[in-house]
This record gives C-alpha cells, sequence and structure tokens, in this order.
C-alpha cells in the first residue's frame, strides 16, 4: 500500500466521522447559532478531507501507472479471468455451490471427451500468489524487460529480414532472462509473450508469428527474379487490365496469370513508364529486396534453423 492509498483511506474514514458528527449536532441543536457553530466545526472538514481524498485517490492512480503502465487493464483482465473460471466450474459441476446431486442432462459421456480435449490458456488459472509473483518481478525488471520488448518489436516496423531475426534471437532471449529470475520470470513469460497476454487461445505463441513473418519475408524475396527487378516491381504493381493494356500496345499475347503477363513484358523488354514520386518508391523497395537477398545468402543456416525447414 503506497502513501497516497493510506492518505486516501484515512480522508475518507475521518471524512464520514465528521458527516456523522455534523449530522447528530445538526438534530441536536436548539439554536441557530448552534447549527452554525456545527457546520463550521464538522460539515467544513467534512467537505475538506472529502475533496483530500479524492486528490489522494487521483494521484494513487497516477503512482500506480507510473510504477506500471498496464496496472488497471492487469486488474481488468484478471477479473475477467476470475468470472470466466467461475463459469466454467459451474458448467463442469466442479463448483460446490452450484453443483448438484443429479447431473446436468449435457453431461453426458460425449461432452466429457470434449471438455477434457478443450485446451484453455493456463494464465486464466493462476493462483494469488503466482500473479503476485508476477507482477513482483516485472516491477522489478521493467527497464530490462522493456529492452527486450523493443527488441522484439522491431520487426513490426520492419521489411528487412535482418530485423525480423533479431527480434526472434531478443524472443529466446528474453526467455533465458525469465527463466534464470526464477518461477516469477517464468509465469511473466508464459503469460505475457508464450501465450500472449491478450489472446484466449492456449496454443497461441508469439514466437510463431513472427517465424511466419520471416517466412512469408524469404519466400517473397527468393521467387523474385534478381534481373529485372525494377521492372518486375513495377509491373507487379499494376492490375491485371494494365498489364493487358501494355501487351495489347506491343501486339503480345493478352491470356495468362498476372505472373505470366509480366514475364511476357520483361521477355520482350517492354520498358515501363515511370513517375518520379512511384520510381523513388521502387527504389527503396529494390533496395530491401537486395539487402534482405543478401543477408539469406549469408545466413542460410540459421534462417533454416527458425523455419525448421530447408526453405532457401
Amino acid at each position: 500500500m503506497n502513501r497516497y492509498t493510506l492518505l486516501k483511506v484515512l480522508c475518507f474514514i475521518f471524512s464520514a466521522l465528521f458527516a456523522i458528527s455534523f449530522l447528530v449536532t445538526a438534530k441536536a441543536a436548539t439554536q441557530f447559532a448552534h447549527y452554525v457553530i456545527g457546520t463550521i466545526i464538522f460539515l467544513a472538514p467534512s467537505i475538506l478531507l472529502l475533496k483530500f481524498g479524492l486528490w489522494a485517490s487521483k494521484k494513487e492512480k497516477y503512482k500506480n501507472l507510473e510504477r506500471d503502465p498496464d496496472y488497471y487493464s492487469k486488474k481488468a483482465a484478471l477479473k475477467e479471468a476470475k468470472a470466466i473460471e467461475k463459469i466454467n466450474k459451474i458448467k463442469t459441476g466442479t463448483d460446490t455451490q452450484y453443483k448438484n446431486t443429479n447431473p446436468p442432462e449435457t453431461n453426458t459421456k460425449k461432452t466429457q471427451e470434449k471438455e477434457m480435449n478443450k485446451s484453455y490458456n493456463p494464465k486464466f488459472h493462476r493462483t494469488k500468489e503466482e500473479e503476485e509473483l508476477d507482477f513482483n518481478f516485472f516491477y522489478k525488471h521493467k527497464d530490462e524487460l522493456e529492452k527486450f520488448e523493443n527488441l522484439i518489436n522491431s520487426f513490426l516496423d520492419s521489411d528487412l529480414i535482418e530485423d525480423t531475426v533479431k527480434s526472434i534471437q531478443a524472443f529466446d532471449n528474453l526467455e533465458k532472462f525469465c527463466s534464470s529470475k526464477g518461477k516469477g520470470g517464468k509465469i511473466y513469460f508464459e503469460d505475457m509473450w508464450l501465450n500472449c497476454h491478450n489472446s484466449h487461445n492456449a496454443c497461441f505463441s508469439y514466437r510463431d508469428g513472427i517465424i511466419d513473418n520471416l517466412y512469408n519475408l524469404c519466400e517473397y524475396c527468393v521467387e523474385l527474379p534478381t534481373a529485372n527487378l525494377f521492372d518486375y516491381l513495377y509491373f507487379e504493381s499494376l492490375k491485371i487490365n494494365d498489364l493487358k493494356n501494355l501487351l495489347r500496345e506491343n501486339n503480345l499475347k493478352l491470356s495468362g496469370k498476372k505472373s505470366e503477363l509480366i514475364d511476357r513484358l520483361i521477355e520482350n523488354k517492354i520498358n515501363p513508364i515511370v513517375d518520379s514520386e512511384t520510381r523513388n518508391n521502387l527504389n527503396i523497395k529494390e533496395k530491401i529486396i537486395r539487402k534482405n537477398l543478401d543477408y539469406i545468402n549469408h545466413n542460410k543456416e540459421l534462417i533454416n534453423s527458425f523455419l525448421d525447414e530447408d526453405l532457401i
């Protein structure tokens, strides 16, 4: 309990006591002067203490958010999780408060097997002790955790394969760091990253999401033609009707998939007419792709180890 919490509680208690004292005094007052004195002695301090208590409550909220930006969202999630757990207990008949002597009609053998096969996210089944270990670990190591988080999320704003690989490595390093700090670190990593704090899917993995991004980037880059890459990227950005218009202007065959139309234009050395803005954007994209291809060529073994297959 921080000092603002204590101050808030004391202010509200004494404010209530002063208010009760004023009501008693006002009821017993026989003269207007007694009423005025009661107002000055009891009601005014009660109002001041109430206002001071509200100020302390506001400061308490800011203090909690400063200590942990997700403090109130965690409390809400915890409350929701407990409600879900309660509902699940009632549904499965494990809650003694709602348990009937006769099993519900839906509690058939088939239903029981279905419930057994259903997977629940472990973050919704934490004990109060485990939640406290989680919170204490986060508060103690929040600076280090923030650095890991920035590294892990770096791939979100980047199309570079190198950044995605660094994100995966940071994720694995975070897991090692958390595991080395005891049970609290392990619980924090499982709930916040392994199962993801805002996911209701017990099989969810944030790492798998980064791996999928790596796979898609690699697959896209290795399938591109290294020769005439700029022309290919430009034609790729056009709609099929625009591609057919170019083919028609050059008396070329119009049938086929989009990739075939692009290949036909490149094979016949049809030079695209590109405005300066589009050219600049395509030059940036080409530079990123060539950088990705160069990274792939020098780090094939590392990338394949993450993908669990020889994609490249």
